[in-house]
C-alpha cells in the first residue's frame, strides 16, 4: 500500500498532490454524494433523530465537560473563578437561613434611623452626583429629554395596568402653579371685609378651585365673562361653547365629590 494510503478507505494524506487531485475527482464527488444520502436518510428515521434529541441530564455534561477542559487550559481563569465563587449558593441549594427570622441585634445593625453621613461618605455622593441637574424639590430629569425607544417601553410596562384614581390625582398634584386671576384678587378683598375665612386655589381631585369655604363646605369659582363663554355678555362662538362644556364637566366632578358650588360671572361681581 502506498504510503499516502491510510486507514481512512483509500484517501489520501491531507497536504499531498495526491489529495489535491482527489478533490478534484469524479470518485470524490461520489464520496460526497454518499455522505450526503446518508446524513439525510439517518435524520429522517425517528429513532436515530431520539437518539440525537439531548436531554437536560446530557447537556449539564456537555456543559461540565467543556469548563472541565477550559479549566485545565486555562489555570489562572480557574484559580480566579474558585475565588470568586466561595460563599455562592448552588443552583438548587436552600439557604440555611431560610425563613428564618433576624435577630433584634441583626435588625439593630440593618437600621440606619438617625445615623450620620461622614464628610467622605458625603463627598463621595456629591462626586457622583455632580452635573446631575434636578428639579426643585427632589430628584428630576429637568432638561433631559426621553427618547421613542424609552417612551414605548413604558407604554408596554404600564399596558393592562390601569391607575387609580389616587394615583391619577398624585400626578396633577403640584405639577403647576396655580397663579390667581386680577378678578380672583378682588373677590378675596371682598371676602376679607366680609371677614369670611377662605382658600384660595384649593384642590379637588383632579382641579384647582378659586375659593373654598371649609366652614360652608362651599366651593366658589369666579368666571370671567371672555374666558369662560358668558352667553348674557354675547359669547356664543365655537370657542365659548367648548369653554362652557369643559366648566360643566368640572362642576359636575366637583359636585359628585360633595361639595356646593356657587358660580359668580364677572358681570355680578361686587363693584369697587
Amino acid at each position: 500500500m502506498p504510503e499516502h494510503k491510510r486507514h481512512t478507505g483509500g484517501t489520501p494524506k491531507k497536504g499531498t498532490p495526491e489529495y489535491d487531485a482527489w478533490r478534484n475527482s469524479p470518485a470524490y464527488e461520489a464520496l460526497s454524494q454518499k455522505r450526503r444520502e446518508n446524513a439525510i436518510r439517518l435524520w429522517d428515521d425517528p429513532e436515530f433523530r431520539q437518539r440525537r434529541e439531548f436531554g437536560p441530564e446530557t447537556r449539564e455534561q456537555m456543559s461540565q465537560r467543556a469548563q472541565e477542559r477550559w479549566d485545565r487550559d486555562n489555570p489562572e481563569y480557574r484559580e480566579y473563578r474558585e475565588s470568586v465563587s466561595v460563599g455562592f449558593f448552588k443552583p438548587g441549594q436552600t439557604p440555611h437561613n431560610k425563613d428564618v427570622p433576624l435577630s433584634d441585634k441583626q435588625k439593630a445593625k440593618l437600621d440606619r434611623t438617625g445615623a450620620t453621613l461622614s464628610n467622605e461618605h458625603k463627598a463621595k455622593i456629591g462626586a457622583s452626583s455632580m452635573g446631575n441637574t434636578y428639579a426643585k424639590g427632589g430628584r428630576g430629569r429637568k432638561g433631559q429629554k426621553t427618547s421613542d425607544e424609552a417612551k414605548r417601553k413604558q407604554s408596554i410596562a404600564k399596558k393592562g395596568k390601569p391607575q387609580t384614581e389616587e394615583q391619577k390625582i398624585a400626578r396633577f398634584k403640584g405639577l403647576h402653579k396655580i397663579n390667581g386671576s386680577s378678578l380672583e384678587d378682588a373677590y378675596a378683598l371682598y371676602l376679607e371685609a366680609q371677614g369670611v375665612a377662605y382658600q384660595r386655589q384649593y384642590q379637588i381631585g383632579y382641579y384647582h378651585v378659586d375659593f373654598y369655604i371649609e366652614s360652608e363646605n362651599r366651593v366658589i369659582e369666579i368666571a370671567g365673562c371672555f374666558w369662560h363663554g358668558c352667553e348674557q355678555c354675547g359669547y356664543t362662538n365655537e370657542r365659548a361653547v367648548k369653554a362652557r362644556k369643559r366648566d360643566a364637566r368640572r362642576l359636575a366632578y366637583i359636585c359628585h365629590k360633595g361639595y356646593a358650588v356657587d358660580v359668580i360671572w364677572e358681570h355680578d361681581l361686587p363693584k369697587k
